[in-house]
Order: structure tokens, then C-alpha cells, then sequence
């Protein structure tokens, strides 16, 4: 039989021993003394103990399945074995980790150098290789200067009429009027940026120069001797001038874009060394040292509590999936038990009440004190009925328990001391009323209405194994009623 199945009949079992007295006493309601088999109880003064009572299974308190994060890896160590007594925060295993511990030490490197910063020799260093370059910049801006000018000015003025004038006009054959407009609007545009030369736009000025030399190369390259009316000779010479001032511009760009990219390249590395130590480029140091670390720390499984072992699975230099178990632990000696009760039992429970519970290995005669420490505020549906899972905590350690132990629990609910108790097969419930078959001094019986209290064991006697009901009013200590059961309560 299914043990949820067995709590529940054990549960409601009090239930049915009182609604069979009710049916079996309803049979002599009728006749003023019963007849049949009834038992004439006189009234008792007891102390009563409502009792609780389900099946569950030892377990442990604290069970965890332990599995590597991260990528996984090759298996370097198997700490512990299946058996071993752990403590919280005991390494279990490993991984292989000596490549990411050679990134953290060369990470922790660079952080202890940023917090350090930059010397002040260093730094010097690095400003004079810029000074260097400045001086050097300047030097090559004037040196390009020079080139461009006596390129334009110079040597291909003898392609023009008007050389240097505001209305210079090109001597030799274009194909097209508008080609001569427009290299003569680009002589006059060269030789206004020219005399208006500054450091800021040298390299506009350059770049406009080599276009203009272009232009004229494409005009001299069409040349012959039928299009131009002169010889080839004069026409080589035209070409061999524009090339010739083609290469003095190129000479002066390269110079220029050679000088500024090593300033600018000087200026770069000053700077970052200026900057290596600030408080944001620490940061980020200091966030990549943490985030190898974790990594490393992925490669460590740890006991998260204080247990034992309870299954063992890698092997060193095995190959090792992230998220597959390698070991099992549970809490060593402290142990619970589960149990579902009725929705009705349920309302009688707090937590912190006491229990016993035995044992089917032991027998009823070894008891193990226990104390209710949840109670779960959900139902749980079993076989179609509302139970409430109720977990209890041995209050000793004992050896003897052991995970996986059929458990049977009495959960103190309540108490009555001192009260009047019939035993409960005599209570007769009709409706939302209940009465008794209270005997009148001639032997015959009248049907008494009564009110009661708890139901549970007679707290008085360490023998009476019977079930009584408490009579708040409605009897007297010195009557008798009509039991349906034996001589005690049952």
C-alpha cells in the first residue's frame, strides 16, 4: 500500500471510530436500555493529550547533487570518496586550471602596475620623443612648403603667360577651352594657398597642389606635334617640366604625412603613459583579474554545508561536462520526516509542537522525540483528497536513524488536564449536535445532549492505549453512559 494512502487511513481512523459508535448507538436510541453489546462506563477524570498521527520516510536534512560550472574540463583532483565526512567550504574536486592561472598572475601584473602608475623618468622619455617629433614636423611643413612653391612658381611657369600674376593663362594646346579655364582658375587657386601657407592647412594646400599637377600632366601627356604646332623636343621638354614638378609635390607630401603620423603616433604614447594609472583604467584591470577568477573558481567544487559524501563520481584525468554530478552530499546526523495530514488535523498544528515517532526497524518501544518545524501553508492533492505536508526535525542525534527509515509520527496537537472523558465510541452524533446514553438509577438509559472538547489519549495512564473524548458539559463525574467498545476508550 502506498505510504501517503496509509497515513490517510491512519489519520481519519479516530474519525471512524467515533462515527461507528454514533451508528452502532443510534441503534438503541429508541429503547430505554440498550441491547446487544454495550458496555456501561462510568465517567473519568483524565488528562487527555489530541494526538496527530501520520507515516513518512527519514530523509536528510540538508541533500545536494554538486556538478562543475563553467566549460567543464579534465579532472586534476578527487578530494573525498563516497563515506567521507566533509566540512563547509572543503574543496571536493577540481579541474585542471594552469593556463587560467597563468592569465590571472600576468592580470594581477598589470593591476599592481597601474597602482603603482607611470614614473616620472618614463614619462620624461616619452616627452621628449615627442618634442622630437614636433621639431621634426615643423621642420618637414617647411621643407614642403619650399618644395611646393618652387615647384609652382618655379618650374612650370614656363607653361604659362603671366606667370604668378592674377591672370596667368596656360601657353600650350588644351583640347577644349574650358579645360584651359579651369587650370588656369586651379594655377590661380594654388598660388593663393600658397602665399597663405600655414601649419593647419599645410595638407589642404598639399593636396590641392598634387591635383593641380595632375591636371597638367593629363594636358602635356596629350601633346603631339599635329594638335600643338610644336616639335617633339620642345614637347618632351613641357612634359619632363611637369613631371619633374609633380615629383617635388609628391617629395613634399610624403615628407609632410611621414612627419605627422610619427608626431601623432609620439603624442599617442605620451599620453597613454600619462593616463596608464587612472582610475578607470585600473578599473577595468581590476575587473578582468575578477573575472578570471571566477573562472578558476568554476574549476572547484566546494561543500556547501557540513555532510557526508554520499556518492563520489569523477576520476582523475577524465574529461569532466559542465553540469554533470560528480558528487552527492547530505547533512551528517540531522535528519527530518515528512508527513501529510488532513485539512482537519492540519488547523490543530503549530510549529514547535512536540512528537514522537518510532521507528519500523526498532519496533514501537524505541521512541525518537522530534519537533514540528513546517508546516506547508499549501494543499497537496492525494488521491482526490486535500492534505497538508507537515515537516518535523529530530531533536537528538542518534545513530541509529538512518536515511531512508519507514517513520510513524504522534504529533502533540493539544491538551486537556484534568477533565471529564467518556470514551469515544460512547458519543452519539446526530447533526450538529451530540449526545450520550447516560444510565438512570433503575438501569435504564435517557439520551443526554453534551458538549465536548479534544479528542485524543489518556495523558494518566502509561497502560490505556483507548480514545477519549472530553465532555466540557453535560455530564457528571458521578455518572454512567453506555460505551460501545470495551471497558476502556476505544
Amino acid at each position: 500500500m502506498n505510504k501517503k494512502n496509509t497515513t490517510a487511513i491512519i489519520l481519519y481512523s479516530i474519525g471512524g471510530i467515533v462515527a461507528l459508535g454514533a451508528i452502532v448507538a443510534a441503534a438503541y436510541l429508541a429503547t430505554p436500555t440498550p441491547t446487544g453489546h454495550y458496555v456501561s462506563t462510568t465517567v473519568q477524570s483524565m488528562n487527555i493529550t489530541e494526538v496527530v498521527t501520520g507515516t513518512g520516510t527519514v530523509q536528510p536534512d540538508q541533500e545536494a547533487t554538486l556538478a562543475f560550472d563553467g566549460n567543464g574540463g579534465t579532472i586534476a583532483t578527487v578530494d573525498v570518496l563516497a563515506g567521507d565526512k566533509v566540512k563547509q567550504g572543503q574543496t571536493l574536486g577540481t579541474l585542471r586550471s594552469d593556463i587560467l592561472q597563468a592569465s590571472l598572475e600576468s592580470a594581477q601584473a598589470n593591476v599592481n602596475s597601474l597602482e603603482v602608475g607611470a614614473s616620472a623618468p618614463s614619462i620624461a622619455v616619452y616627452a621628449q620623443k615627442t618634442n622630437d617629433a614636433q621639431t621634426a614636423l615643423t621642420s618637414a611643413i617647411h621643407d614642403s612648403y619650399l618644395k611646393t612653391v618652387d615647384a609652382v612658381n618655379n618650374q612650370i611657369s614656363t607653361l604659362f603667360n603671366n606667370p604668378g600674376s592674377a591672370n596667368p593663362t596656360i601657353n600650350v594646346y588644351t583640347q577644349t577651352q574650358a579645360i584651359a579655364a579651369s587650370i588656369n582658375n586651379e594655377y590661380i587657386s594654388v598660388i593663393g594657398d600658397l602665399a597663405n601657407w600655414t601649419p593647419s592647412n599645410a595638407s589642404t594646400t598639399l593636396a590641392a597642389a598634387k591635383l593641380f599637377m595632375n591636371d597638367l600632366a593629363a594636358i602635356t601627356t596629350q601633346l603631339n606635334s599635329g594638335n600643338s604646332g610644336l616639335g617633339q623636343t620642345q614637347i618632351n621638354t613641357d612634359r619632363s617640366t611637369v613631371n619633374g614638378a609633380a615629383s617635388e609635390v609628391n617629395a613634399a607630401i610624403s615628407e609632410y604625412t611621414a612627419a605627422l603620423s610619427a608626431y601623432s603616433e609620439a603624442t599617442a604614447s605620451l599620453n597613454l603613459e600619462q593616463s596608464s594609472s587612472t582610475p578607470d583604467t585600473l578599473a577595468i584591470a581590476q575587473a578582468q583579474v575578477a573575472t578570471i577568477q571566477a573562472e578558476i573558481n568554476h574549476t572547484i567544487i566546494t561543500a556547501p554545508f557540513d555532510g557526508i559524501i554520499t556518492d563520489s563520481e569523477p576520476k582523475v584525468g577524465e574529461v569532466f561536462a559542465a553540469g554533470t554530478p560528480a558528487f552527492t552530499i547530505m547533512s551528517d546526523g540531522v535528519y527530518k520526516v515528512q508527513v501529510y495530514v488532513s485539512e482537519t488535523d492540519v488547523a490543530k498544528l503549530t510549529v514547535g509542537d512536540s512528537a514522537n515517532i518510532t521507528l519500523d526497524a526498532y519496533g514501537s518501544r524505541d521512541i525518537f522525540p522530534a519537533t514540528v518545524t513546517a508546516i506547508d501553508p499549501a494543499e497537496t492533492v492525494i488521491n482526490g483528497v486535500n492534505s497538508y505536508k507537515v515537516t518535523l526535525h529530530f531533536t537528538q542525534t542518534d545513530p541509529r536513524i538512518i536515511s531512508g527509515m519507514t517513520a510513524n509520527v504522534n504529533i502533540s496537537a493539544g491538551s486537556a488536564t484534568d477533565v471529564l472523558a467518556v470514551p469515544s465510541s460512547a458519543i452519539i452524533t446526530q447533526g450538529y449536535k451530540t449526545y450520550l446514553l447516560v444510565q438512570n438509577a433503575n438501569g435504564t438509559f435517557t439520551q443526554r445532549e453534551v458538549h465536548t472538547g479534544i479528542t485524543g489519549e489518556n495523558a494518566s495512564s502509561t497502560t490505556d492505549t483507548g480514545t477519549y473524548t472530553e465532555i466540557q458539559s453535560g455530564l457528571s463525574a458521578t455518572d454512567t453512559v453506555a460505551s460501545f467498545g470495551t471497558a476502556t476508550g476505544q
